[in-house]
């Protein structure tokens, strides 16, 4: 089976494809499992929801952010102070795979989880046990089951863990496809979704940062439906392209004021045409 990930407006670069197409035709050898590696912003858990998208699997999709807290034991079944009974990620999961279908689930910044967790989850990718009341274990089908692990390099992989997975290497998309993917999305101008990918390039080398596409997307769209004054693209700017709390030192840097105007001028320009579009509109139903 191939994935086509085209159809879901995702972009995978050669290596993405390959790494895909191998990992789906594993068989027998555990869960399919596929560990990305990239820095931040990269695209690494837009990876995760394409394919859930190109395998129809949006219904049976889990999503789990991983953190130096992480504890196994809450991934399986559990009792809270209640005394009730809760279900885990990993239950969860298991129970997904029983229905028709694919389940996708990712788990992301495995970097952040203790070793001791990478262990207890790398057991379940191979055997697709979950424990859960004493004596007794749920198995999950895992033909049914596509696994994503992003990483971001914070801390080495156990040896057994890299030898499990599948492993793909995500860099950051060239100015071109963030341009046409921005524009896309946000269905605004090509010279707006230009601009707006130079001004996160150089609120990046102020903030020593990468900010991913989503941002970029959120930010865009703030500007075309909420900003009203260059002021406002300002504020916008800092809530979405920045990471540090020193908003002056971005708002400073000769590239984004040199952009800004710029980006501005083009959303006020749409935000017209917009209007009378509506406008005239209104004047032909009348």
């Amino acid at each position: 089976m191939m994935l086509d990930l085209t159809r879901t407006g995702y972009r995978p670069n050669p290596e993405t494809i390959q790494a895909l197409n191998s990992l789906m035709a594993q068989k027998g050898s555990g869960a399919r499992a596929l560990l990305v590696t990239g820095e931040a912003g990269t695209g690494k858990t837009a990876l995760a929801e394409a394919i859930a998208d190109a395998l129809e699997a949006r219904e049976r999709y889990y999503y789990v952010q991983l953190h130096s807290w992480t504890e196994g034991a809450k991934f399986f079944d559990y009792q809270s102070g209640s005394g009730d009974s809760e279900k885990g990620f990993l239950t969860k999961v298991a129970e997904a795979t029983q229905k028709t279908g694919w389940t996708v689930a990712c788990l992301d910044e495995m970097d952040k989880a203790p070793e001791s967790f990478e262990a207890l989850f790398l057991d379940w990718l191979q055997t697709g046990r979950v424990p859960g009341k004493p004596g007794e274990h749920l198995y999950t089908n895992l033909d049914r089951l596509l696994v994503l692990v992003t990483s971001n390099g914070m801390r080495e992989h156990t040896e057994p863990f890299m030898r499990r997975c599948r492993r793909l290497r995500m860099e950051r998309m060239s100015h071109e496809l963030a341009v046409e993917l921005l524009f896309t999305r946000t269905k605004t101008s090509e010279k707006a979704s230009s601009l707006t990918v130079d001004l996160a390039h150089a609120c990046e080398r102020v903030d020593e940062t990468v900010i991913s596409l989503h941002e970029m997307t959120q930010f865009l769209n703030e500007a075309r439906h909420v900003c009203q004054s260059l002021v406002d693209m300002k504020a916008a700017t800092v809530a979405w392209l920045m990471r540090r709390d020193e908003p002056e030192n971005i708002l400073r840097s000769f590239e984004v004021q040199r952009i800004l105007p710029l980006l501005w001028a083009e959303i006020e320009s749409l935000q017209q045409a917009q209007s009378l579009g509506v406008s005239t509109c209104y004047a032909t139903v009348d």
